[in-house]
């Protein structure tokens, strides 16, 4: 049998002070900004156009009798020059209860917002997991920049989901 090994790492439960304090805080604001993004380009008139409005109608199709089997081909990589693919029907069964709840407009950016806000706070759980504070501080600082080179639509918009 192999030799149980003590695990290795930080642990939130086990942090204290400063150290609790600062997972929380980061976590929290990595939390809140896809939505805080996403809030504000809908506020300024954010629409679901081109391939995002396809993506929302045929969102709303899962469940029914045209429940989406296949992807969609894209027409970004016509614009970009970047070669570009959709996630294939993953991301219709993905947005589809946001677009069913908060509406065509809203539904998507808010699925996509909070899709981020999970993947941030992984990110923020797992630098301190692996590095403790120190860690968590660079990281957040490489992130922080990483989210504001692509923009505050990165956080929010559906067709920058998977470019």
């Amino acid at each position: 049998m192999a030799e149980i090994q003590r695990r290795t790492g930080h642990r939130l439960r086990a942090a204290t002070g400063r150290s609790r304090l600062a997972v929380l805080v980061i976590g929290t604001v990595f939390a809140l900004a896809p939505f805080v993004a996403a809030g504000q380009g809908l506020a300024q008139g954010w629409q679901p156009t081109g391939d995002v409005a396809i993506i929302s109608l045929r969102a709303l199709d899962v469940g029914g009798e045209h429940t989406p089997l296949l992807g969609q081909p894209t027409t970004s990589e016509e614009l970009t020059g970047t070669p570009a693919n959709h996630p294939g029907p993953i991301e219709f069964f993905v947005l589809s209860p946001a677009l069913r709840i908060f509406g065509e407009r809203a539904g998507g950016p808010l699925a996509v917002a909070a899709l981020n806000a999970a993947a941030l706070v992984a990110t923020v759980g797992l630098a301190y997991r692996r590095g403790g504070t120190p860690l968590l501080a660079l990281t957040a600082v490489c992130t922080a920049a990483l989210i504001h080179a692509l923009g505050a639509p990165s956080l929010y918009d559906p067709c920058l989901l998977y470019t």
